[in-house]
């Protein structure tokens, strides 16, 4: 998608004249800084097809109604942020929170919400009931903070289309998709062959995203 970065710093000031937030500002403000690496990645046939909805989803102030492609304004920074690591190819973008998660994910391949608490915060362990993953990173917070934190990163790889969240009965479990948006994801953190910008560029995909 040309333009990618005006396109989404309009629909911010927008949301931000209906519902004023300083997280909405922020995305705001790391939009334009990092404008060149944005318009790179979104030019690209992976990410194009998901630009529109996605822009269009950023807009959306009021969640009455509009539940499904709703997303939170905490959500919207951590969306800036993993779009400029995976441009610049640098973790160092992303929030302590997502590269704690995404890291552990890389290496188990499926995260259960139990997981993403434990590896955010040391006063969050497993029970015997608990399906036990092997932590290969961890962070440390609060448990409130992780809970949140969590939460907001699953809703932010939603979004992208980089992972794929599936309701189980003790909470949800993230895993990769099988495109080329997690496959840039997955780069960042493992030494794999550089992802090609492979997948087919379809107009009538990207205009219905």
């Amino acid at each position: 998608m040309k333009n990618f970065t005006t396109a989404l710093t309009t629909a911010l000031t927008n949301r931000n004249a209906v519902a004023p937030s300083k997280d909405i500002q922020l995305a705001l403000n790391n939009a334009k800084r990092f404008e060149k690496a944005l318009d790179s990645l979104f030019g690209k046939a992976a990410f194009d097809k998901i630009a529109k909805k996605l822009i269009a989803r950023c807009e959306i102030a009021e969640k009455a109604g509009n539940a499904n492609d709703f997303i939170a304004v905490k959500v919207l920074v951590k969306i800036v942020s993993a779009s400029v690591a995976i441009a610049q190819k640098n973790t160092s973008v992303l929030d302590p929170y997502s590269e704690t998660i995404l890291r552990n994910l890389v290496t188990l391949q499926t995260v259960n919400n139990k997981t993403a608490l434990v590896s955010l915060s040391r006063s969050i362990e497993y029970t015997e009931a608990d399906q036990q993953q092997a932590i290969k990173t961890r962070y440390n917070c609060s448990a409130g903070t992780a809970s949140t934190q969590a939460s907001s990163t699953r809703m932010m790889l939603e979004a992208l289309d980089i992972c794929d969240v599936q309701k189980g009965k003790k909470g949800d479990v993230i895993s990769f998709k099988e495109n080329d948006r997690a496959r840039l994801m997955v780069s960042l953190f493992a030494e794999v062959e550089p992802v090609e910008d492979t997948e087919a560029h379809d107009e009538t995909e990207s205009e219905n995203a």
